[in-house]
């Protein structure tokens, strides 16, 4: 359900998300006291709160949101499910545009786990909506290190590139995001990207003095 939400496909989460739900309810009658399972029961409400604020018809579902962020804390309090709902607080740090929350738990979490790409990655991102572009750009390259072929991330770091005005090099990052492919949502940014760097382009050569100015 996490995936098809992530990918912005509801109605999909949804159908997934209502069969784990049945299980998940198994879970609680056999341990009422059971808070791992309320990592499941977090992710499927705030992905339906979500859902019921596109959608007119599912008014009854609109405090989801704010109940699933809850059942995601109590799920941290699980044997298994910690690490997990972690994950997932991340992410809905990243929906909500809460960049600062989102870093810090990140950190924390790379504490745990030095070796993991994904929250490299994702400390990236942070720091890149954050503004703090140099930062960005060293967790970065970190991940192509190890990933070289990870198009998003070539993308991202064409974003910090281009807000620290280096333009050639950011257009190489977006072009190269566009030859490995990745979904829709980046190959929007790094064309719309390549759209600014043209513009940017045409500016100064507009703004540029002409040959008989320079004589």
């Amino acid at each position: 359900g996490l995936h098809y939400a992530r990918g912005k496909d509801y109605r999909k989460a949804f159908s997934v998300g209502v069969k784990a739900i049945t299980l998940l309810n198994k879970a609680l009658e056999t341990d009422p006291n059971c808070d791992d399972a309320y990592l499941g029961y977090g992710i499927y409400h705030y992905y339906r709160g979500i859902l019921a604020e596109r959608i007119r018809w599912l008014p009854l579902f609109a405090d989801d949101r704010k109940r699933g962020m809850e059942q995601l804390d109590r799920a941290r309090r699980g044997i298994f499910a910690r690490p997990l709902a972690d994950c997932a607080q991340i992410y809905l740090h990243k929906e909500e545009g809460k960049w600062q929350e989102g870093l810090e738990l990140s950190l924390k979490m790379r504490k745990e786990y030095p070796n993991s790409l994904l929250l490299t990655q994702l400390i990236g991102y942070f720091l890149l909506r954050l503004g703090r572009f140099e930062d960005a750009l060293s967790h970065f390259d970190i991940v192509l290190r190890g990933d070289p072929r990870n198009g998003p991330v070539h993308v991202m770091r064409g974003v910090a590139l281009f807000y620290m005005d280096m333009i050639e090099d950011a257009e190489r990052e977006m072009h190269a995001c566009i030859t490995l492919g990745a979904a829709s949502e980046y190959l929007a940014v790094a064309y719309y990207f390549l759209g600014e760097i043209d513009w940017k382009r045409g500016c100064l050569l507009y703004t540029s003095p002409s040959p008989r100015d320079r004589t």
